[in-house]
């Protein structure tokens, strides 16, 4: 709404709604005026310019202004939000923050992102009212062709803004929701990394207290030969057999392997439990039966907004909240590495910082999820898997079972997903071999019963 300073002598104020008309402003176009409350005995006029392309004739300007009066009449009519879009984001964020509806640090990182990404220029500059369908994708593809963002992500941003906008329309700050109609090109579809079996177990063996121990002697120039019978006499006779020739070189490499112990133990139980990294790194004693040969994941380790681990006593949604079973080799893993915890708490006394985590930093601290992953991504690098993560074990764990006919509602409750249906699109692949296998299994029962 703008004042309305001067119009041209040709208005149209023959209408039986009194005290809203259309007239012709100085630049030929239309606009429509609302007669408001006097003010100091002085005529008080409100003036809504039209769009000079869509509202080209003296007949369209009188049709907009019977639907507006229309809309008053039915209590649908809202008055123009003078708030940008980049004032209302921000505005919804504080408002959120102060309701406290963002707990999880994880969910905070991706409001700000998404804030921030809508509140560029010009997107955010543009009035809520004026804000098209058109606009925002246009920003979005255009973040999109510059690699700003990729298709995934651009989607999910897209259903942020689609639900921020749907409550400024409950709230009655604009009509409709401009970003319900938003058209993206569909992300493209990739195949999850896994691992075989032997594979799995290979790179396993590489990160070993044996794996470290050998590579480590290898960067030192020793062949294979003399590696592999100094590794026999030292796991048969120790540190202290060895000759003294050699002695400071393989010191040097059993404390490199212990130092990494750590990361085969995680890496063992995250390849065989299919669990998030978060989930193991938030692990206690008391979420571990080992009679009943049982593990609750029941909180998280997350990276902090300032890159450091922070403690979260929730999980990614409800089902992640869950009881599953181990083999006997991951409670031997979680025996070793409780082993070492209290090693190192009983070496540092009351200066260890104890969270009752079973993965934890020598200190007792939790370990920085950033730095685990970087760990590992070098690890898979020199294994030859470049294209492999940590959170490819997860995938490999699911990708696994489900090859070996475990049911869809089983490995779903086990990796803790709010759904089957999820589990189904993330490894619809693996699904696709199964039922190759099934229809095999037909054509042999119709062949043995001789159709």
């Amino acid at each position: 709404m703008t004042k309305n300073k001067k119009r041209s002598s040709n208005d149209s104020r023959k209408t039986k709604y009194p005290g809203v008309y259309t007239a012709r402003n100085e630049s030929g176009g239309y606009e429509i005026v609302f007669d408001g409350p006097r003010i100091g005995g002085k005529r008080n006029q409100v003036s809504d310019v039209l769009d000079p392309k869509e509202f080209n004739t003296a007949a369209k300007a009188a049709s907009e202004r019977a639907r507006r009066i229309a809309e008053v009449q039915n209590g649908k009519y809202i008055e123009p939000s003078k708030l940008t879009l980049r004032e209302y984001l921000l505005e919804s964020l504080a408002t959120r923050k102060a309701l406290a509806k963002i707990h999880k640090v994880n969910t905070t990182k991706n409001y700000n992102s998404e804030t921030k990404f809508f509140c560029a220029p010009p997107l955010g500059d543009i009035l809520l009212p004026d804000l098209s369908t058109l606009e925002i994708e246009k920003h979005m593809i255009k973040a999109i062709k510059d690699e700003k963002i990729i298709v995934s992500t651009a989607r999910s941003y897209l259903s942020f803004l689609n639900r921020t906008l749907k409550k400024a329309v409950r709230n009655k700050i604009i009509n409709e929701n401009p970003a319900a109609l938003v058209e993206l090109p569909k992300a493209p579809k990739t195949e999850v990394a896994i691992m075989s079996p032997a594979e799995m177990l290979d790179y396993l063996q590489s990160i070993s207290i044996e794996g470290i121990w050998k590579e480590y002697l290898t960067k030192l120039g020793y062949d294979d030969n003399q590696i592999e019978s100094l590794w026999q006499s030292y796991k048969l006779r120790g540190i202290d057999a060895m000759p003294i020739s050699f002695f400071n070189a393989i010191r040097k490499a059993e404390n490199k392997a212990k130092q990494y112990e750590v990361y085969f133990n995680f890496a063992t139980l995250s390849f065989g439990t299919g669990a998030r990294r978060g989930e193991i790194l938030g692990l206690r004693d008391a979420d571990v039966d080992f009679e009943a040969e049982l593990i609750t994941f029941r909180q998280s380790v997350v990276p902090n907004e300032d890159g450091s681990a922070l403690i979260q006593d929730s999980l990614k949604n409800d089902s992640s909240l869950r009881t599953i079973s181990l083999t006997p080799t991951e409670l031997k893993i979680l025996k070793r590495q409780i082993k070492i915890r209290n090693e190192h708490k009983l070496k540092l006394g009351s200066n260890y910082q104890d969270h009752g985590l079973i993965f934890a930093l020598p200190n007792g601290q939790p370990l920085v999820p950033g730095v685990l992953t970087n760990w590992y991504r070098r690890s898979f690098d020199r294994f030859g898997r470049p294209d492999f993560t940590l959170h490819d074990s997860r995938h490999t764990h699911a990708s696994l079972l489900l090859m070996a006919g475990v049911p869809i509602t089983d490995v779903s409750a086990r990796l803790g997903h709010a759904n089957p249906s999820i589990t189904l699109s993330t490894y619809s692949h693996f699904l696709q071999e199964r039922t190759k296998v099934a229809s095999d299994k037909w054509g042999e029962i119709l062949q043995n019963a001789s159709i």
